[in-house]
């Protein structure tokens, strides 16, 4: 592939293409180092997952050593000690998505499970729709039969609905997408009837080429990531 060639995804109809070049794929990977480096294992974590997203087979080439390991289960660790369940499924998730093969090698016990889905009756107690998506959303990843779309109530889903509608109708277009991807994971049949327009598209897509103009390569990696997954036919 030639130096400044791009990935192009190609999304259905009324829906505008994006690119992520090779340059901004070096540029992700400088980020990586820079948060190994920093030793800063949650933002090392974050991105890394997200560039997983972006391109599961590139991702798949990126070094992530023993010791890079060790530094992110430990803090796993720490989040399931001390009983801070929504965090451990937020790291579980991300990890998964790094490295599924090691974090296959991990146990949750029912016990932990169950207090894990208690989050999300809390959050449906607090009318807290943003943090029950993104919750969710994590289950999903982890084990996606923990999580079954036919049990989902229909006030959950116009729960998160009414959330989406809410960041359009503010412009929060970063926080759009975010949620967007979150409910196109928790139930892809039912986020087919979200009308996402030419307009709201180039919104946040917009926030995509302001990250790259900006060489913030931490909010394009973020915004990118959420792109793919709202874009993607799977």
């Amino acid at each position: 592939m030639a130096p400044n060639s791009a990935v192009r995804y190609t999304l259905g109809m009324a829906r505008l293409p994006f690119t992520i070049t090779n340059d901004d794929w070096q540029s992700m990977l400088q980020e990586l180092n820079n948060y190994r480096e920093a030793k800063f294992w949650r933002d090392f974590t974050w991105h890394g997952s997200r560039m997983a997203v972006i391109d599961s087979e590139k991702f798949s080439h990126v070094t992530i050593s023993d010791d890079d390991w060790a530094s992110m289960a430990r803090e796993l660790e720490i989040h399931r000690m001390g009983g801070a369940w929504d965090a451990f499924a937020a790291r579980f998730s991300r990890l998964k998505l790094m490295m599924p093969d090691r974090v296959a090698m991990i146990t949750v016990t029912e016990t932990e499970w169950q207090s894990i889905l208690a989050l999300l009756s809390k959050f449906v107690m607090q009318q807290n729709w943003a943090n029950f998506s993104s919750h969710a959303h994590h289950i999903k990843t982890i084990q996606s039969e923990r999580l079954n779309p036919l049990e989902l109530r229909d006030k959950d889903w116009d729960g998160m609905a009414a959330t989406l509608e809410r960041f359009r109708t503010s412009s929060e277009w970063s926080h759009y997408a975010k949620q967007a991807s979150y409910m196109k994971i928790i139930d892809p049949g039912r986020f087919v009837n979200i009308k996402i327009t030419d307009e709201i598209w180039n919104k946040i897509i917009g926030i995509l080429e302001d990250a790259r103009h900006e060489k913030h390569w931490g909010k394009l990696a973020a915004q990118a990531s959420r792109l793919k997954t709202i874009s993607s036919q799977e």
